[in-house]
């Protein structure tokens, strides 16, 4: 595997798929996948309206297209704020806590979402200005399969019921 990597051009790696991609390939991929996003349009419940979650996303992905790093963890932490009450809960701290509906991923990944990515988006919401600054990298706010994993939760928990009920024959 060295001589693989010595071998391949710089700035490229080679993704989860096995496929040689470059930072340019990798920032057109969608942040939240598109087939998330159907899923959160298709979703019709009677307590909850998805139609602000889906606009969070949609910009989500707009502005980790674009590289802007605060506004993707920012949008990041806004979702984590706001999808609380479909788990039943208050917060996202208490989701990453208390939830157990999601499983041991779902758990690694509210608690990795809470405990690290909400950390990054406070520091880059309340630090001050200084005398030496530098920009953040796309790296440091790259938090899209742990907020994938929550939001097909979230629409799990938000998918109505197919029940298999057989309609009785009209007489």
């Amino acid at each position: 595997m060295a001589s693989l990597l010595a071998a391949q051009p710089a700035g490229l790696w080679w993704d989860e798929t096995g496929t040689l991609s470059s930072p340019a390939s990798r920032a057109r991929q969608d942040f939240i996948a598109t087939s998330r996003l159907e899923a959160l349009r298709g979703i019709e419940h009677v307590e909850f309206d998805c139609t602000r979650l889906i606009c969070l996303c949609e910009e989500l992905n707009a502005c980790a297209t674009g590289g802007h790093a605060h506004a993707v963890i920012l949008l990041t932490r806004a979702i984590l704020d706001h999808i609380p009450p479909v788990f039943g809960l208050g917060s996202f701290a208490e989701v990453a806590s208390n939830y157990g509906g999601g499983g041991k991923s779902f758990k690694s990944s509210a608690e990795r979402l809470e405990k690290h990515a909400r950390k990054v988006a406070d520091r880059m919401l309340h630090q001050v200005i200084r005398n030496r600054e530098v920009t953040p990298e796309m790296q440091e706010v790259e938090f899209s399969r742990e907020l994938e994993t929550v939001l097909a939760e979230a629409c799990r928990i938000l998918k109505p019921l197919q029940t298999n009920k057989v309609e009785p024959p009209l007489i």
